[in-house]
């Protein structure tokens, strides 16, 4: 699978209330992605909805990528 890089707002978030809330592991994938980069790409799909790309795995990495200030992820 191609890892590509996207802009962060460009991904539909639209399954982002099914997710559960963990600051804490959010925290600690802040610190690591500060320390060592984003190690594993976010997953998103075209085939959800026609024309967006929706975040379908890697919620708390692409919170803790935004709240770094991030303005692009690696995404497959």
């Amino acid at each position: 699978m191609s890892t590509y890089s996207l802009q962060v707002d460009e991904l539909h978030l639209r399954f982002a209330a099914m997710r559960l809330p963990a600051p804490e592991l959010v925290a600690r994938l802040r610190s690591s992605i500060e320390r060592e980069g984003l190690r594993t790409p976010v997953l998103a799909s075209t085939g959800v909805e026609p024309g967006q790309k929706v975040l379908v795995d890697g919620f708390k990495r692409l919170q803790a990528v935004r709240d770094l200030g991030g303005q692009t992820v690696a995404a497959s």
